[in-house]
């Protein structure tokens, strides 16, 4: 699994017009013409102009070419240490695409990176979720993470019986603050009174 990046370049010193009818040589099929209709110079406006964002705001920039950068993802993920979050901390992920991802990952919804436990088609467990947007390249992705089995207030649930408690004994509370307050009051009303 790989993801290739394409980024337009655009430059002051590339044409106005992109010479597109061109015959090209030292390919490996030999010399070759590619013809996208910019013989007319109205051909040429509508076919081969690609401006780009003005330089320094008064000169314009036109298209001169794409860089291009191929990525395995096992050697992206690699120094993040994603499978140390599995192996050593038992934490389930899954890297998701959000949008426009290749038909070879139809059937998982876009997910194409897993923890080896976690399969592509199976949701994880209330997960905690980041997006991970770098806009310049088109990367639009979410990274899912959660405890094998899920947290640990779901999965025995402690959650509930700690929670039930807090409530028992914030009621034992209140009413001993109230009692130490009534009798508070009491006994200053009683000092208040004249002896009769």
């Amino acid at each position: 699994l790989a993801v290739i990046i394409r980024h337009p370049i655009f430059t002051t010193v590339a044409p106005r017009i992109l010479p597109l009818n061109e015959t090209h040589t030292g390919g490996p099929l030999g010399p070759y013409t590619q013809e996208l209709g910019c013989a007319t110079e109205e051909e040429a406006e509508a076919n081969c102009y690609f401006p780009g964002p003005d330089e320094d705001g008064e000169t314009r920039t036109h298209f001169y070419a794409f860089a291009t950068a191929l990525a395995r993802m096992d050697r992206l993920f690699e120094p993040v240490g994603l499978k140390s979050l599995h192996i050593d901390h038992g934490y389930e992920w899954q890297l998701k695409v959000l949008e426009n991802w290749h038909p070879s990952i139809n059937e998982t919804q876009g997910v194409f990176a897993t923890s080896p436990d976690s399969p592509a088609n199976v949701t994880l467990l209330d997960p905690v979720v980041v997006n991970i947007t770098v806009s310049e390249i088109g990367v639009h992705w979410v990274f899912s993470v959660s405890p094998q089995g899920g947290w640990a207030a779901r999965r025995d649930g402690s959650f509930t019986i700690q929670l039930v408690l807090v409530a028992v004994f914030t009621v034992i509370g209140g009413m001993g603050m109230g009692c130490a307050t009534v009798a508070g009051v009491r006994a200053n009303y009683k000092l208040s009174q004249p002896n009769a």
